[in-house]
């Protein structure tokens, strides 16, 4: 695998205000040795103040922009900083309270770089809630395994992923920046009297498919 992917991947991580949360993502990050860029996307009110060991550690760019106040300024926070701070071809959608095995993102840029006719590459996603009466072991509510939807049809591939059995979430896997950029205006635009950001990772499955 040649270094030179690192180039080519912009991590977006989005945050607002929970700075305990974005630390401890971070330090995540650091640990695990994550040399692909990181841009905060910050829309929060407070001052962020980004530890001298996560600059030192990581590459690091702090956007601030307006502030999260509601579902459309929060569409236009990252619909900005993909289609006017992103430089890289690839881009990643993160948010401070998920984990990452970085090693493995590596891997599925690597893969999009080989393959051309994709356009977004995601290992398995595994969620978990703690639920407030519950003592034990965490409850893990979802697993979304790998899957390849390759059908040479748009149509095809819309229908595949829409069955119960199949489907998975998009909006966290590495992408073209420019299709996730557009996917984000195109969507502002059409829905710009009552932006819900719960819809735009449907949308952006439809798109990033079709």
């Amino acid at each position: 695998m040649k270094n030179d992917i690192f180039n080519d991947l912009t991590i977006v991580l989005k945050v607002r205000d929970n700075h305990k949360m974005t630390n401890r993502w971070l330090s995540n990050a650091l640990n695990q040795k994550v040399k692909f860029k990181i841009l905060i996307a910050d829309g929060g009110m407070k001052t962020l103040n980004i530890n001298h060991q996560f600059n030192n550690g990581l590459i690091l760019e702090h956007v601030k922009t307006a502030y999260d106040k509601d579902h459309l300024t929060y569409m236009r926070k990252l619909s900005y900083v993909l289609n006017e701070k992103v430089t890289t071809k690839f881009s990643l959608i993160a948010d401070d309270d998920d984990f990452y095995i970085f090693s493995e993102i590596e891997k599925y840029v690597n893969f999009l770089l080989n393959n051309n006719d994709y356009v977004a590459c995601c290992g398995s996603i595994l969620k978990f809630e703690l639920k407030e009466k519950y003592k034990g072991n965490p409850i893990f509510t979802t697993i979304s395994k790998l899957k390849d939807f390759t059908n040479e049809k748009p149509i095809e591939r819309l229908f595949q992923i829409l069955q119960t059995n199949n489907y998975r979430e998009v909006y966290y896997d590495v992408m073209h920046t420019k299709i996730i950029g557009k996917a984000f205006n195109d969507f502002i635009e059409i829905n710009s009297n009552n932006v819900n950001y719960r819809f735009v990772e449907f949308y952006i499955l439809i798109k990033v498919l079709s």
